[in-house]
């Protein structure tokens, strides 16, 4: 105890060995966190983990992310599964699925052979077209013609034909060529000179593909040589009528059953005159002119006007590079009425999948980096004017920079943290107001000792005098900062999770560099302050007036102005003076405190505080009543209903296109849910929950097996009652098909030599007896075959349990019949893509096929779709899952033992509200946790209840008020706002802890009344946390002019929050101690005899016995020399 006593002597003495020793190792930690250790930043994770739903969600996720999945069915040998070599899960894998289906569309009509010359296909150039408000219609001539105007103008752009999917390499001569001089000045720049034939005759190359949408099909279709005549033609209007009237009849089919077929046009059905008699007359099946990706979502009968819809122009942006692509489209995109177009009609926004959002957000995000560093140069700029001092403001940088890669160090090496996210690097931002704040206490500690003793005392007398009062004011406020940040690591969401942690590492390493680094380099620099103005004023040395006035004493017009001329009468006054003039009465009616030589002290004590003192019945009234309404404001603080993480602005053309995408299309990835119920797999999670990327190890349920006749049962029925309560009858059940198959195999192996359905017609009229007797056509010759061996012949549920396994693997291998119009998997448009299976190896490695023992099925998953899509409240969202949660729990009850484990999930929205609960529960949680962390400090370091539940009330009523002006701006407690609210509850606490410790720290110097302590603390702390509060809320200004979302709302956050915290700690929490506050040992729990008395006693007086380092101890020590 005595060395740790001692240790504000070591400070004072050997400044530079203590600041050289911590500076060392905090360097040789930093060497090791990025040299050795080395750090991944991520922007991935932002789900929960650990969670039922999300153990299930993850292990079903590892099952198709690892499977070999095709059109047909899902293979994976588990013995060679390694999860370490896994990518991370992805989700909204249909996305994939809108890339094929909507390239089927036809080309440009004079180009239709053109080939395809790219190696690798990258994500395309999408164009929406949004209608001007509801009431117009986007399914008619005008609007079409417009539309392709559009589309033409884009691909007329210069140098198009080097991004777009089609082109040929350089000189090379495309295959499909205009003839007709006089189309040269109609053509659009994507048709290109070439080549003149042997007549002279000037040829023209088509280098890209068309657009894809409903104009170029209206175009296509007639034949029309431009966008205008999609208007002027006279069959065209009837056309798009006839058109749109087949898509609103397929809409209403599928809406009625999803598997649902709608009707074959022909051009007859278009109504194009002559088309009955045409040769080659054109037809389009259901997924010709169906696209669902082009149609928005409440598109139906009840509401026939098309309000959105979308233009697909393909790039192959491996004919460049996908950095040049993304570049041509932002260029495109800042060029006015090319990518985004306003009319009468429309208007339009531009994307192109999530590739070019990326692209976009990581400049922004590298420019906003730049830009968020002017908030910390504004921080440095702060520290320079309130120290006055370039070695303080470099002493002070160092040390709160250093935490940052020691607190890296910590989480890499120490705790084995090895996941980085980005959010780690706006923890420096943070760490440089924490720590300014720290660095503002301990100099305003130093001055105001300083200015107690007489002129040129060494600084081991000032560290003497003030570096525990210091210190430990600083413990209180750092020890609550670090605890808040830490108690926000119960979050279950990686990011979040991690980033506490780091923030409260950042938070105790800056404590300790601050009291070390900082307070050593404060002790250096006043002893040698003395020194050089000795040599300056009394040996006249201009070096020394040199290195004092550049590193040590900035100009007056810089630094603030710290010291009135010192009184050499109040300097020499003995105690018995200094304690009368205590006693003297003031104008206010309480008594004076000792007169500092601090400008700073003196303005807060003689002119600010009267203004307080003189309003505090009001003041505590607004407090109760801002404490009461800002409660009830932020209760109001709702959960989001977009799943996304957007990082840039709502007004952003990439915004709003991500929007559009997941939601307004029929296609929309999250616009409906899909519920799979799984069998053969155990929820569980074994992976790295800080560490996104790491996945679990397949959990295989062993006691799945479904080959039993009363399991194949049930699961048929399970798959029934399961449609019955599905939207639309809309499932993904293969046990469907797998009895369509075996009816359609049964009727083949029937069916007699004649019939051309199922045979190569040859004349003969028996029915299949033997080998040499069947001639099936090529969709039947495997499946019949592995039907009649392997499924006991059977043309419907159960097959036998001996030939169930061979049966269904039969089934699958069946490939002719599944890609050639097999009834069974044509017939609804479904494919079975969701069963898996262990294939068994030989010692060679040779995959044993031909054996259907060697087939094992391991799981298998059946799906069904609900009426509603991810943008819904997370309160519906719960219901629903809580609604097939306990419908298969009910389910399962009658379940056979080889079935009796199945689980829901799909493939996110359960995750995501589950994600939006945990982050909204274990934000109040932390709230609730930081407030009783604060309440245990408070009571620690005043040891007085009163003021414990004053400072109580006050921190709670800076939350509270901070979330309710969140609230009035309409947030919600999203990703970005949870982040930014858990470093709220980090900046919330220290000026009140401050203010309250001061106020009982008072009370040992012999300051015994409510309205004397409350004077002193005011006179003490006011400026130091208006400097820090005026410090962090300028650099925040900074990050308004930012783009990226995160930084404005953390701009945003920081700057509310301090308004806030300042207003509570310097005007209500002032008048509520100057009204309320304890007097005498009231309230006091070191004193419980007299804690219900106001008198004075000795445990409370100036001779009084307290912690190591009392402030009035050392006091009395100093004047009595």
């Amino acid at each position: 105890m005595n060395q740790v006593k001692r240790l504000d002597e070591w400070i004072a003495s050997r400044p530079i060995l203590i600041a050289s020793v911590t500076f060392t190792i905090g360097i040789t930690l930093t060497a090791i966190a990025f040299l050795v250790t080395g750090i991944r930043v991520s922007t991935e994770g932002w789900n929960v983990r650990g969670t039922l739903i999300s153990n299930r969600y993850i292990q079903f996720e590892t099952f198709v992310e690892s499977g070999s999945c095709d059109d047909g069915a899902c293979y994976v040998n588990p013995y060679r599964l390694n999860a370490n070599a896994l990518s991370a899960p992805k989700t909204n894998s249909s996305r994939r699925l809108l890339r094929r289906t909507v390239l089927e569309f036809p080309t440009h009509p004079l180009c239709e052979d053109l080939s395809y010359h790219g190696d690798v296909m990258y994500p395309n150039l999408d164009v929406v077209f949004m209608a001007n408000d509801e009431g117009v219609d986007l399914f008619t001539a005008q609007a079409f013609r417009k539309m392709c105007e559009v589309e033409e103008n884009i691909m007329g752009q210069t140098n198009w034909n080097n991004y777009c999917r089609g082109g040929a390499a350089p000189n090379q001569v495309e295959n499909c060529y205009l003839s007709d001089s006089s189309l040269e000045n109609q053509a659009p720049l994507y048709y290109t000179k070439t080549m003149v034939d042997d007549s002279g005759t000037q040829m023209y190359a088509r280098g890209c593909y068309n657009a894809n949408s409903y104009p170029q099909m209206v175009k296509h279709v007639l034949s029309l040589s431009s966008c205008e005549e999609i208007e002027t033609n006279t069959v065209s209007g009837t056309v798009i009528a006839n058109l749109k009237t087949a898509v609103l009849a397929c809409v209403d089919v599928l809406a009625t059953d999803s598997n649902g077929v709608c009707a074959t046009l022909t051009s007859t059905d278009l109504g194009i005159p002559g088309a009955e008699d045409a040769v080659d007359a054109v037809t389009f099946e259901p997924r010709e002119y169906y696209i669902s990706a082009f149609l928005n979502g409440k598109f139906s009968s009840d509401f026939p006007n098309l309000v959105t819809t979308r233009s697909y122009l393909p790039m192959d942006w491996s004919r460049s590079s996908m950095e040049n692509s993304m570049k041509y489209l932002v260029n495109l995109g800042d060029k006015k009425n090319v990518l985004e177009v306003s009319n009468d009609l429309f208007y339009t926004i531009y994307g192109s999948e999530n590739d070019l959002y990326d692209y976009v957000t990581d400049i922004e995000l590298y420019r906003d980096m730049l830009l968020a560093s002017g908030a910390v140069i504004i921080i440095l700029v702060m520290i320079i004017c309130h120290t006055g001092s370039l070695f303080l403001t470099l002493a002070a940088v160092s040390q709160i920079v250093l935490s940052f890669p020691v607190a890296t160090f910590f989480l890499n090496t120490v705790l084995r943290i090895k996941f980085f996210p980005f959010l780690n690097f706006i923890g420096l931002f943070v760490i440089c107001g924490i720590g300014a704040d720290d660095c503002f206490v301990f100099l305003s500690k130093w001055d105001q000792a300083k200015a107690r003793l007489p002129p040129k005392s060494p600084a081991k007398d000032v560290s003497k005098m003030c570096y525990w009062d210091a210190t430990y004011s600083m413990f209180l406020t750092s020890t609550t900062t670090a605890c808040a940040f830490f108690s926000t690591a119960g979050s279950l969401i990686p990011p979040v999770r991690v980033f506490a942690i780091f923030m409260g590492c950042m938070v105790v390493f800056d404590y300790i560099f601050d009291v070390t680094i900082f307070a050593a380099a404060v002790a250096w620099q006043h002893d040698k302050k003395i020194e050089l103005k000795k040599r300056r004023y009394e040996e006249g040395s201009k070096w020394a007036g040199w290195m004092l006035s550049i590193f040590f004493e900035m100009p007056k017009i810089i630094r603030r102005p710290q010291c009135v001329k010192p009184d050499l009468d109040d300097d020499t006054k003995d105690d018995d003076e200094e304690r009368q003039e205590q006693k003297s009465p003031n104008e206010n009616g309480g008594i004076r405190g000792n007169k500092s030589r601090l400008i700073s002290e003196n303005v807060s004590r003689e002119l600010v505080f009267p203004v307080v003192y003189k309003l505090r019945y009001v003041l505590v009234i607004a407090a109760i009543a801002l404490g009461c309404a800002s409660s009830y404001g932020g209760s109001k603080l709702s959960l989001p209903t977009d799943s996304s993480v957007e990082l840039l602005p709502d007004e952003h053309v990439l915004t709003k296109y991500s929007r559009v995408m997941r939601s307004s299309f029929k296609s929309a990835t999250e616009s409906q849910i899909e519920v799979d119920v799984v069998f053969g797999l155990q929820a569980k999670d074994d992976g790295d929950y800080n560490d996104p990327s790491s996945v679990p190890n397949f959990a295989i349920d062993t006691t799945f097996d479904m080959s039993a006749p009363e399991a194949q049962t049930w699961l048929y029925n399970f798959c029934q009652k399961g449609k019955a309560i599905a939207y639309g009858n809309e499932s993904r059940c293969w046990m469907d098909t797998f009895v369509s198959w075996l009816e359609d195999m049964d009727a083949a192996w029937a069916s007699e030599n004649d019939d051309s359905r199922y045979r190569n017609t040859g004349g003969g009229t028996d029915q299949c007896i033997n080998d040499s007797s069947c001639d099936f056509n090529s969709q039947y010759a495997s499946g019949v075959w592995a039907w009649k061996d392997n499924c006991a012949q059977r043309k419907t549920l159960p097959i036998p349990q001996e030939n169930f396994i061979g049966c269904i693997y039969g089934w699958t291998m069946d490939w002719s019949s599944s890609y050639n119009g097999g009834t069974y998997y044509l017939k609804n448009n479904k494919k079975m893509i969701d069963s898996l299976y262990n294939e068994r190896y030989d010692s060679s490695g040779t995959t044993l096929l031909e054996s259907y023992d060697s087939v094992k099925m391991l799981l298998t998953v059946v799906s069904f779709s609900l009426d509603i899509g991810w943008n819904e409240e997370t309160s519906l969202l719960k219901k629903r899952w809580q609604t097939w949660e306990s419908f298969i729990y009910e389910e399962l009850k009658t379940a056979p033992a080889g079935v009796k484990n199945g689980w829901q999930t799909d493939r996110g929205a359960w995750r995501w509200f589950d994600t939006v609960e945990n982050m909204n529960d274990n934000f109040r949680e932390a709230t609730l946790m930081c407030l009783g962390i604060a309440l245990g400090i408070a009571l620690i370091s005043t040891a007085n209840i009163v003021v414990t539940i004053l400072t109580i009330f006050s921190i709670g009523t800076i939350l509270a008020s901070t979330i309710s002006v969140v609230v009035s701006l309409g947030w919600t407690l999203g990703f970005l706002e949870g982040i930014c609210l858990c470093i709220l509850i980090g900046l919330s606490v220290d000026f009140v802890i401050h203010m309250g410790h001061a106020y009982c720290a008072a009370a040992e110097r012999g300051v015994h009344t409510r309205v004397d302590r409350t004077r002193e603390a005011f006179a003490r702390m006011a400026f130091p946390i208006a400097s820090a509060a005026f410090t962090t809320f300028a650099s925040a200004c900074v990050l308004f002019f930012c783009t990226i979302t995160f930084f404005q709302k953390f701009g945003t956050i920081v700057m509310i929050s301090m308004v806030c915290a300042l207003c509570v700690s310097l005007a209500f929490y002032v008048a509520l101690l100057s009204v309320l506050g304890p007097e005498g040992s009231f309230g006091n729990i070191r004193d419980f005899k007299n804690m219900c008395s106001c008198k004075p006693t000795k445990s409370s007086g100036p001779n009084s016995s307290s912690r190591p380092g009392n402030q009035e101890e050392q006091e009395q020590e100093q004047l009595e020399r």
